[in-house]
């Protein structure tokens, strides 16, 4: 198999990806209007969407704002997002909050991937009131 030098997206940032496409192309808008709403290029959205690049926590809740994407969903989105900037800042940082040769904020980010099934909370049965 040849490479062509990128890594794999992590599952969750993926999926997070997937969402946000979806979420745009329901709303109707395009990429290119998209990018001129938030002062962004296309490109940096195409980047999000194809799982080139992560999002931001912030990005992605300007995303869900103009998508007008609503809790429980939207608090669900964010999380992802959250979750994937942890990870982001740990690969970036590794001597960040090393406790006996393991990172503290690994710790709790795996302990909350375990919490996150990574099913949509109105499927687990959270009330959407």
């Amino acid at each position: 198999m040849v490479s062509d030098g990128r890594s794999t997206p992590h599952p969750r940032r993926a999926r997070l990806a997937r969402h946000l496409r979806l979420l745009r192309e329901d709303s109707g808008l395009t990429i290119e209007t998209v990018g001129r709403r938030l002062g962004w290029s296309g490109s940096k959205l195409s980047r999000i969407e194809t799982s080139l690049t992560g999002v931001t926590p912030s990005d992605a809740a300007r995303l869900l704002d103009l998508y007008k994407v609503v809790s429980p969903r939207r608090d669900w989105l964010l999380a992802m997002a959250r979750s994937g900037a942890v990870r982001s800042m740990l690969g970036a940082y590794p001597e960040l909050g090393r406790v006996g040769g393991c990172s503290q904020l690994r710790v709790e980010c795996r302990a909350g991937h375990r919490a996150d099934s990574g099913i949509h909370p109105s499927r687990r049965g959270i009330s959407q009131a």
